[in-house]
């Protein structure tokens, strides 16, 4: 048995060589699994579909796609009769109980406050955490040790009260079992598309490679031998620096962005891996993308572009925040779309790296005007997509200070809000067209950042749409139409409560005050009536008055505020 490593510089042609092999390795049994492991969801679902459109049938059927977790957590089963590493070493977990470990003299620090204490509790469980999947050796030599840096203590402190159930030890005990154990009939892994992974995982792989064929299929941009760009490895860091200005360093991008990707590769070299390259000769698009491409992949250093004022195919936008670069692409979008008039939206695909953060104002960017470009957002979880979580979610995590004008526009584009408010999106939409006039925004700098009082520029704003109506403005270039004033009444108010709700979050305040300010917050936006959401909002109720009856119960002057857990 091996590890076989499959290079190719696009993934459908992965795909191909997948299909291919596991036809090779079907299962005996009619029933029998084989697993993919890929790097997320979305990796899953298009390779899902890919296989279905190269099968006879139609269907991708018996294969079991994987992230890195769920394989360890059902390997584990398999060989040890146990699931990974156990909840209680879950970061989250981690920091409540390193938040309690700090309240002892001789493991925290003297005359920190509360707030200061879990935050330095929930920096500690991330990097305990992160050296639990690439620094295991450091964990165990804190088991050893005796004193040491606090991480050391912390550590074992933790072991003693959790257990050893963290991911190290579990890692551990199953490099052993491989090891050990060489009558194990395991089935043939398929990895694919995994830019990165962990030492401990691919260690983990190369074991199994002993018992089970393992494929590994490498998204390999370029066809030469390019892990020495950089770093030679037959140079020494001074002979490399005297030399910088006249070595070749190969393809600016390449070398560049494809530092995890080649270090990840000279690790799969180093692990002895039989590597090949699927035959496939990758056909490239005309335009500087085109020879972006082709010179990634033949290592040309230097491409010629061709100047073409008209060549559209690559366009780089420098960006000031997630807003700005929404609006660059819904501008791109708009421009494509007078020149391809059949273009629908279900041809249109925007990759980010983390959805989540656009998410507040992809309605008011991508919905606000004509034409309006439906969206549909995938790779989010169930709380990002219900909008009665994505309302608590704008109060709890993007509510800043000042309020800023898109949390309020997204606040009131909730559905619930409307409702109670009485408000519809072609009212919304000339609303944001008359602070766009008023150029209403957040505060910039100095006393100009207040909470959407008389001083913060959205509420100064605010003025001076009411001063229009009023007539009491000397500037007659433009009146606005549409906007009832019953409307921008509504608004108002719903700005004056997220202000309020603003100020006092920031506060450290215990939680029994906490869950009764946040329950009136929602009950002001959305009303107390029933609605589509009744159900969500008494399940919520119900957390809080939990909350509150359990703070009392604690019994600790200095239990963690409400401020802590947001």
């Amino acid at each position: 048995m091996t590890l076989l490593l499959r290079h190719a510089s696009q993934l459908e042609s992965h795909a191909g060589g997948l299909a291919e092999d596991l036809a090779r390795h079907r299962p005996d049994t009619p029933f029998g699994l084989q697993t993919v492991l890929v790097a997320h969801a979305g990796m899953a679902r298009w390779l899902r579909a890919d296989l279905a459109q190269r099968s006879e049938h139609g269907i991708a059927a018996g294969c079991v796609f994987e992230q890195p977790g769920g394989f360890l957590h059902r390997l584990g089963e398999q060989l040890l009769h146990e699931p990974g590493a156990a909840p209680a070493h879950r970061p989250e977990v981690l920091q409540l109980a390193l938040f309690d470990l700090l309240g002892q003299p001789d493991l925290g620090a003297a005359n920190t406050t509360v707030m200061q204490r879990f935050r330095n509790a929930g920096s500690i469980a991330h990097r305990l955490h992160r050296q639990g999947i690439y620094r295991s050796d450091w964990l165990q030599e804190y088991l050893r040790s005796r004193g040491g840096s606090q991480d050391a203590r912390l550590w074992r402190a933790l072991v003693e009260r959790l257990g050893s159930g963290d991911r190290a030890s579990h890692m551990q005990r199953l490099r052993e079992r491989l090891n050990s154990d060489t009558d194990l009939a395991l089935a043939p892994v398929f990895v694919f598309g995994l830019g990165h992974c962990p030492p401990d995982l691919l260690e983990l792989l190369r074991l199994i490679a002993r018992h089970t064929p393992v494929y590994w299929y490498f998204l390999n941009p370029c066809r030469e031998y390019w892990l020495d760009f950089l770093k030679p490895r037959q140079l020494t860091e001074a002979e490399l620096a005297r030399r910088a200005a006249h070595a070749d360093a190969g393809p600016p991008l390449l070398a560049s962005l494809g530092e995890q990707g080649r270090e990840l590769l000279a690790a799969l070299l180093e692990a002895d891996a039989h590597d090949a390259e699927l035959d496939h000769v990758p056909n490239f698009p005309a335009g500087r993308l085109g020879l972006l491409q082709r010179a990634i992949f033949e290592n040309q250093s230097s491409p010629r572009w061709r100047p073409d004022s008209n060549d559209t195919s690559l366009r780089v936008h420098a960006c000031a925040s997630p807003w700005a670069e929404l609006e660059a692409v819904r501008e791109a979008l708009d421009a494509v779309a007078q020149v391809h008039g059949d273009l629908r939206p279900d041809e249109v695909l925007i990759m980010a790296v983390d959805p989540s953060q656009y998410r507040p104002w992809l309605d008011a960017v991508f919905t606000r005007d004509a034409p309006v470009w439906p969206l549909r957002v995938a790779d989010l979880d169930w709380f990002e997509q219900e909008p009665w979580f994505q309302l608590l979610s704008l109060l709890l995590n993007d509510l800043g200070a000042p309020v800023r004008r898109s949390v309020w526009l997204s606040v009131l584009s909730h559905p619930e809000v409307q409702r109670h408010w009485r408000l519809d999106p072609e009212t919304l939409a000339r609303l944001d067209r008359a602070l766009d006039r008023v150029h209403a925004s957040f505060g910039i700098d100095g006393d100009d950042r207040g909470d959407g009082n008389n001083t913060h520029s959205l509420g100064a704003g605010v003025d001076r749409l009411w001063i229009r109506y009023a007539g009491e403005s000397d500037e007659t270039s433009w009146a606005l139409t549409g906007l009832e004033a019953e409307t921008l009444a509504h608004a108002e108010a719903v700005l004056a409560g997220l202000a309020t709700w603003s100020r006092f979050s920031r506060g450290n305040h215990g939680l029994t005050a906490w869950c009764t300010s946040l329950r009136n917050t929602v009950i002001q936006l959305c009303g107390p009536g029933l609605s589509e959401f009744a159900d969500a909002r008494q399940q919520l109720w119900r957390m809080l008055a939990e909350v509150g009856r359990a703070c009392p119960a604690v019994g600790d002057p200095n239990a963690p505020s409400a401020r802590c857990f947001r």
